[in-house]
């Protein structure tokens, strides 16, 4: 079964690093690898400022004049820079356009689309980020990170993901393509990753280059939640951890998808306290009723479930489901249930077979001496 193993984990990369984003889903849409930008990334600017202007007033055009800097030949001459085409979309699906500079002392901004309309003199102090709904006197806002996660269930970038990172419209991303490299997080041996994105991106892409990724994505209608992954294994993004987990148990504890289903043969890989059946069952007892839920959802439930079943029977139990609620007991142990156990056996029946003669033995010879 080991074989077996690293044969389908082989086969898994072929098929990930070879066939590219078809890998990832057969039925999904191709998207064609992005352009591979260079343009310099956020780490490269002193200061990202933002702006959020009323569509309906202004146009699609959008200024930026600054000023205020200790060293004045850094301030911008009016009108200023055009920054109409540096912008990514929140998750209101509104256009915040940055204005991305090394100059890291202005005092002073003005946003306007220099038809009319504009913002009053903004001082910077401690802000990045402005909006305008209306009127000259913008509001402002605190831009945060979002963390976005990478749920890898089919092991297809083999354990090293990256993520590139960039905006839709303008020049900014996180570094050169294919991007950095992605945390990992582990949840039981599945492969989840991890990564914090400036919220001036709202398009990701990860993977591990051309040779095999999840296509251009749309991140930023997720900025907000507490928790969001976007699945390899089936190209969608999603916020339910429950999801995560269920899937983790069943592709990664029950090890549904490096083992072939209709593997049978019996390693001892499953049983004792640190073997494949007491950690899927420790984990399983351990979860929610909204995990199970989810199991019981998955298309290799019932695989999973007969799984199980076997390996608690290798182990001396008995294991059935109704539903999702699991009634584990014990049972007498099969007499060769493994070449260990078969070892011990023997022995226990040799050591009895010579005890029982020993006594015998001994009962005869009293008699005989009796008899005498």
């Amino acid at each position: 079964m080991k074989k077996l193993s690293i044969m389908f984990a082989s086969v898994a990369m072929l098929f990930g690093v070879g066939l590219g984003v078809s890998a990832l889903d057969k039925n999904s849409e191709e998207v064609a690898p992005v352009e591979k930008v260079e343009a310099a990334s956020v780490s490269s600017y002193a200061k990202i400022y933002r702006f959020t202007a009323p569509a309906e007033y202004w146009g699609g055009t959008v200024y930026v004049h600054a000023w205020g800097s200790k060293t004045s030949s850094k301030d911008t001459t009016w009108p200023g820079i055009n920054i109409s085409s540096e912008y990514s979309y929140n998750e209101s699906s509104r256009k915040v356009y940055t204005f991305a500079t090394d100059v890291s002392d202005y005092q002073y901004l003005i946003f306007h689309n220099n038809s009319g309309w504009q913002t009053d003199n903004i001082t910077i102090g401690n802000n990045t980020a402005w909006y305008l709904d209306g009127g000259n006197t913008p509001g402002t806002w605190t831009p945060s990170n979002q963390t976005y996660y990478l749920y890898d269930y089919k092991n297809l970038f083999g354990g090293a993901a990256k993520c590139y990172a960039w905006q839709s419209n303008g020049s900014l991303n996180n570094a050169d393509y294919p991007g950095v490299a992605m945390t990992a997080v582990q949840y039981g041996s599945g492969q989840l990753y991890s990564i914090s994105l400036d919220p001036a991106f709202d398009m990701v892409k990860f993977g591990i280059g051309d040779s095999a990724n999840t296509g251009d994505q749309w991140c930023n209608q997720h900025r907000g939640e507490t928790f969001c992954w976007w699945d390899a294994g089936n190209g969608s993004w999603s916020n339910d951890l429950d999801w995560v987990k269920a899937h983790d148990w069943i592709y990664q504890t029950m090890h549904m998808r490096d083992i072939e289903q209709t593997e049978t043969s019996d390693t001892g890989a499953c049983k004792g306290s640190s073997g494949y059946y007491v950690k899927a069952k420790t984990a399983y007892q351990n979860y929610p009723a909204s995990v199970k839920t989810k199991m019981a959802a998955d298309d290799l439930w019932e695989a999973a479930q007969a799984r199980f079943s076997a390996w608690a029977r290798a182990n001396g139990e008995s294991a059935s489901f109704s539903g999702t609620t699991l009634t584990v007991s014990s049972t007498s142990r099969p007499l060769f249930a493994g070449s260990e156990d078969t070892t011990t056996t023997i022995t226990v029946i040799i050591v009895s077979i010579v005890a029982l003669g020993a006594v015998g033995g001994f009962f005869l010879i009293k008699r005989k001496k009796k008899l005498d």
